[in-house]
């Protein structure tokens, strides 16, 4: 097996240096073919797994993609695969392959298939987000064991998850009109205000409107299988060949809304005033407490990765590092702020002589609302099958 026969399966261009193109995959065998190149003689490297009764159809399309089943007998994968052919997939084929930067495929991206007589790292790094990923290279060589400019990407090839999306923030409590004001006293008659009563009360603010919640965290996205056949490693290299997997985490939950600001009370009215006459203002009403805040959204879950295959020469198996982590779920949304309390309503204007009324207090500050739960599940990372050639 070398880069010249599987390129036979992809196209017949030949360059020395990469070129990145599509095709069309358009039946299971083709698939089969491209996906499972170099996998053919690797027994036994799955029997840590679960049964097939019990696998996800992805699963037994991975397996079948790997060539470890050399037939697609599960009804719901064959129905998933028709449904998909034909499809496109993606490749990057040459002679010799230099990774000098952060390459990054999907994430939910069409499968991507490397292709290399020499795939050299040198300073950059190779991530698929919830893609299906297949290298084959006849020899690897690692320049430089880590990426520059401060990327904190601690690895060569990455198999990763998408982080599922945050959830909406809930929309904050409506603001409220001002209460009615109390009634202004008018004299029963010109210059007397005898027998006329204080200038009305004003109304209380009602309570503020409640936030509403935010949307849940949506659950990761797993990341997809990936197949890696490396025939031989350059024994000149300044650093172990580093793989790592991670699924997808949970998205945050969205906050929740701040509660409405209480009602502002009304007025008082004013007392009459004619002459040398006049009764009390009205007092001010009370101003209504705020709004609740709604409690922060539940996170979403980490996904459980799917599997993923490494052929690597045992000669060099010390050189080879592979790192696996969970997915973590999502947080909880932050819970919403109370809303104020409205003003009071000031006291109306006394007439001649007489006292204005009392200004009404404020209203209280509404309850803030509690923070949402994290996601229910954290997400096992796909486990990697290491086979030594």
């Amino acid at each position: 097996m070398n880069y010249y026969e599987l390129k036979e399966h992809i196209s017949d261009f030949d360059a020395d240096y990469p070129i990145e193109s599509e095709f069309i995959v358009n039946s299971l065998e083709r698939f089969q073919k491209i996906m499972s190149y170099g996998m053919q003689d690797n027994k036994g490297m799955f029997e840590s797994e679960t049964g097939n009764e019990k696998l996800l159809p992805i699963e037994h399309i991975a397996r079948f993609a790997r060539g470890e089943n050399r037939v697609l007998t599960d009804t719901s994968a064959k129905l998933l695969m028709s449904r998909h052919l034909p499809f496109k997939c993606m490749v990057l084929q040459g002679k010799n392959i230099v990774i000098d930067h952060h390459m990054v495929i999907g994430p939910n991206a069409y499968p991507y298939v490397i292709n290399a007589d020499t795939l050299t790292f040198n300073g950059g790094s190779i991530t698929t987000i919830s893609t299906p990923l297949k290298i084959f290279a006849n020899k690897v060589k690692v320049i430089c064991d880590s990426t520059p400019n401060g990327s904190g990407i601690s690895y060569h090839i990455g198999i990763i998850g998408n982080k599922g999306k945050e959830g909406e923030n809930g929309h904050d409590g409506l603001p409220y009109p001002d209460a009615a004001a109390g009634k202004n006293i008018s004299p029963p008659s010109p210059g007397i205000c005898t027998g006329a009563s204080s200038g009305g009360s004003g109304s209380d603010g009602d309570e503020g409107t409640d936030g509403r919640n935010g949307e849940n965290g949506e659950d990761g996205t797993p990341s997809m299988p990936a197949s890696i056949i490396i025939n031989d490693f350059d024994a000149s290299s300044l650093g172990n060949l580093v793989v790592f997997t991670q699924s997808g985490a949970g998205g945050r939950g969205g906050s929740g809304g701040s509660g409405g600001n209480g009602q502002n009370a009304g007025r008082g009215g004013k007392g009459c005033n004619s002459g040398c006459e006049g009764t009390d203002g009205g007092k001010g009403g009370k101003g209504g407490k705020g709004g609740k805040g709604s409690k922060g959204s539940t996170g979403g879950k980490g996904s459980d990765g799917y599997s993923s295959s490494i052929s690597f020469p045992s000669q060099y198996k010390d050189q080879l590092t592979v790192l696996e982590e969970f997915a973590k779920p999502g947080q909880g949304g932050q819970g919403g702020q109370g809303g104020q309390g409205g003003n009071g309503g000031s006291g109306g204007q006394g007439g001649h002589g007489s006292t204005d009324g009392v200004s009404g207090g404020r209203g209280e500050y509404g309850q803030n609302g509690t923070d949402g739960s994290p996601g229910l599940k954290t997400g096992a990372a796909g486990q990697i099958n290491c086979h030594w050639i």
